[in-house]
């Protein structure tokens, strides 16, 4: 008598959470890019003093001032909330 192999049962936990996480992730960036503008901007007015900030920042800040950390950021943001809502889109038309 041959056996056949068993399968494993398929699950889709993983993939019904991977559009919703990578579409929260999208505006976690935006929303944070909106709190550098705004970091920086208070930074720039000098109202808070000397500030101690990461040094990746600082970095950015000093190449080419506020600008490019928020483009950067709200890029990434964007890029991640468009992956998130086509896969979501995806998901619906399945």
């Amino acid at each position: 008598m041959v056996q056949e192999p068993v399968q494993p049962p398929e699950t889709d936990d993983d993939d019904d959470s991977s559009p919703l996480g990578t579409l929260l992730t999208g505006i976690g960036c935006l929303a944070f890019s909106g709190y550098l503008l705004y970091y920086f901007s208070q930074f720039e007015a000098g109202e808070a003093g000397a500030r101690r900030m990461w040094w990746l920042l600082a970095t950015a800040y000093n190449i080419g001032g506020k600008w490019p950390p928020v483009a950067l950021m709200g890029l990434i943001g964007l890029a991640t909330l468009g992956l998130g809502l086509k896969g979501l889109m995806g998901k619906k038309s399945e």
